[in-house]
């Protein structure tokens, strides 16, 4: 029943984890995008990031700009059409995203060792 308790634990802070890591995973894609725009002349409509799927799935991409031309032709550009290069900014977002995620599992299993739900009886 410990064992269950723990992991219960350790699934709810991972997930709360994700849930604070999804918007700094947004703000990589805002600034890749937006450095982007910028360059193209562009006006950055909406950019979406997510953590890395590259493994086994390399259609699902880190960022994805929604952007506008001057006619109001919406573009579609994400990392698979590598047009973007990763600056140091988007990758200490992305780094930040993974670090609050890992800290929360790390610390659901603390806090599941610290009460001793861990631990043979």
């Amino acid at each position: 029943m410990k064992a269950v308790l723990a992991l219960g634990i350790v699934i709810v802070l991972g997930f709360l984890g994700f849930r604070v890591a999804d918007p700094l995973y947004d703000a990589a894609a805002r600034s890749i995008c937006s450095s982007y725009a910028a360059d193209q002349g562009l006006v950055l409509v909406h950019a979406r990031g997510a953590p890395t799927g590259r493994l086994g799935f390399a259609s699902f991409p880190n960022y994805s700009c929604r952007l506008s031309d001057s006619t109001g032709r919406t573009v579609f550009v994400d990392e698979n059409d590598r047009l973007v290069e990763p600056t140091w900014e988007y990758r200490g977002w992305r780094a930040a995203g993974w670090f609050s995620w890992v800290f929360s599992l790390a610390a659901g299993v603390g806090l599941s060792w610290y009460f001793g739900l861990l631990k043979r009886d």
